[in-house]
């Protein structure tokens, strides 16, 4: 048996889903999503209308799942195999914005809002996968409401951030990429390494040389970290190639090649890795 945490933006509730037999270990977002409106329905409180009917197809496409600061679609299979034990679902309602379009408004809300309360609807977004400072202006961009801010985060509509390099903290220079594309934070300190730049450039273009280059260049540090964050490694991996200058040629003489006595355990991982693709989200048409 699994137990899945989800985390209701709207009301604060999290939801434990349980998952039993031979499907236990992999779900559908669609699937999922009935699961949590079924869910949620069944809670009652003062003043709830209770809805016994069970969420029609309709009711789906009015809320979205994230996974690490992603938005997963319908079709997305994720292996719950995979998962942390600190790694838990976000539910989101598709609603209309309640006050982002009234400047004055929001300007009334930040006043009035509790510092400790902004530090912990913070670090929910955090928790969610998103990056301190675009949590911090999605708060004030939304007037402190958590479920708007989620909205602006997952649409790319957070505005005002510093666009120069010379305005950015460390939180962004570390995670570059991670900024625009949340799912891949935990893999910030990766995004400018010379080897990701290269393994991104060769994916693009020819995969068993990608494959050769994890083997030879890349520590058993890197190979496991890459291996403990699959979607955020599946996310960067997707990123638009980077243009490298001095991308290794693996059929020139000149490529190195090692034969240390951890050659096969390095193997092991690049399989692992390169199947991940399969294994942990996969597209069904």
């Amino acid at each position: 048996m699994l137990v899945l945490r989800v985390r209701c933006v709207d009301d604060g509730r999290e939801i434990l889903l349980e998952r039993h037999g031979a499907d236990a270990h992999h779900v559908q977002v669609a699937e999922l999503k009935f699961l949590i409106l079924q869910q949620r329905r069944s809670f009652s409180r003062p003043g709830d209308v209770t809805i016994q009917s069970d969420p029609q197809p309709s009711d789906l496409e009015e809320c979205f799942v994230l996974l690490g600061g992603q938005i997963l679609a319908d079709p997305d299979v994720v292996d719950l195999n995979a998962l942390r034990s600190s790694d838990f679902f976000v539910f989101a309602p598709d609603v209309p914005q309640s006050a982002v379009s009234s400047s004055s408004s929001n300007e009334i809300q930040r006043s009035d809002a509790d510092p400790a309360m902004l530090q912990v609807l913070r670090s929910q977004l955090v928790d969610m996968g998103f990056l301190k400072k675009l949590a911090t202006q999605a708060l004030r961009q939304s007037g402190n409401n958590l479920s708007d801010a989620v909205a602006l985060l997952t649409e790319g509509k957070v505005d005002g951030l510093p666009s120069g390099n010379e305005s950015m903290d460390s939180e962004e220079k570390e995670s570059g990429l991670a900024m625009p594309h949340p799912s891949i934070a935990p893999l910030g300190s990766l995004v400018h390494d010379t080897n990701v730049l290269k393994l991104r450039e060769l994916a693009a273009r020819d995969s068993f040389q990608a494959l050769l280059l994890l083997r030879e260049q890349f520590s058993s540090d890197v190979l496991n970290q890459l291996n403990e964050n699959p979607v955020a490694t599946l996310r960067l991996l997707s990123l638009p190639a980077p243009e490298v200058e001095g991308v290794i040629d693996v059929d020139s003489d000149n490529y190195p090649v090692e034969t240390s006595g951890d050659s096969d355990t390095a193997i092991d991982r690049d399989v692992d890795f390169v199947e991940l693709n399969d294994i942990y989200i996969s597209r069904r048409c």
